[in-house]
């Protein structure tokens, strides 16, 4: 006995779900330095959208290294984030620290650096002479697609290979950088309260270190105290200065 039959079609496998948020809101890192600072993402697909905006930022003092570079913003939604750094540029205008018009102010052009760990920072270029800025930025960038509706793990960051220190979290008055480990030492420079930078350790004070010598910047050595930062990696190379 011989017979046909007609199978159903297959049912089509389910389009992708797109889990990411379509948008992010927060302020930032530091309110008391960058008055009303925000910034606002608004994704359309696999494109960001994003304003970042103060009405008064010390935008040299954060952008220089030897100020102690900090970013000013970070984004909190991670599926967001670019997966380069970006680069966007806006024009400014030039206030008092209280965010009132200063005389005669320029509207200078600066740029705003994206990393893909969320961080926000000030570039440094041709701002050395611009005290503070009101401004908002706007600028684009492209995610990768979303392939599937597994959401994406952030990777671990391991430690460093050269050990490493950051401001704590609760250190947000800043900190001193001195010549020397002790007070008595004169200031080379000045790490902003809420700086997530991390800096190479150079030395230590003693066995059991009260204060720890960093790269400051590329030219400048300095020691900070270890009541107010946080270290990274390994320390039992650490030699004694």
């Amino acid at each position: 006995m011989t017979g046909t039959w007609t199978l159903p079609a297959p049912t089509p496998a389910p389009a992708p779900t797109d889990t990411r948020p379509t948008g992010d809101t927060g302020t930032s890192l530091n309110q008391a330095n960058h008055r009303e600072g925000t910034y606002t993402l608004t994704r359309t697909g696999n494109t960001v959208s994003a304003t970042f905006s103060s009405s008064a930022s010390p935008v040299q003092y954060y952008a220089r290294a030897d100020q102690g570079r900090a970013a000013v913003f970070r984004i909190a939604a991670t599926a967001l984030r670019p997966a380069q750094k970006v680069t966007l540029t806006g024009t400014g205008k030039e206030v008092n620290r209280d965010g009132t018009p200063k005389t005669n102010g320029m509207s200078p052009s600066f740029k705003m650096e994206v990393h893909p760990n969320g961080e926000v920072y000030y570039v440094d270029e041709g701002v050395r002479a611009i005290g503070f800025l009101k401004y908002s930025v706007t600028g684009t960038w492209t995610l990768p697609a979303a392939d599937d509706d597994t959401e994406t793990e952030t990777p671990s960051v391991p430690p460093p290979e050269t050990p490493q220190l950051s401001l704590k979290a609760t250190t947000t008055a800043g900190l001193n950088v001195r010549s020397g480990p002790g007070t008595g030492h004169s200031k080379v420079g000045f790490i902003t309260g809420g700086s997530t930078t991390r800096y190479d350790i150079l030395g230590k004070d003693a066995a059991t270190p009260v204060w720890w010598q960093i790269q400051y910047s590329s030219s400048v050595k300095g020691w900070v105290h270890g009541n107010y930062v946080q270290t990274h990696g390994d320390l039992s190379g650490v030699p004694v200065r």
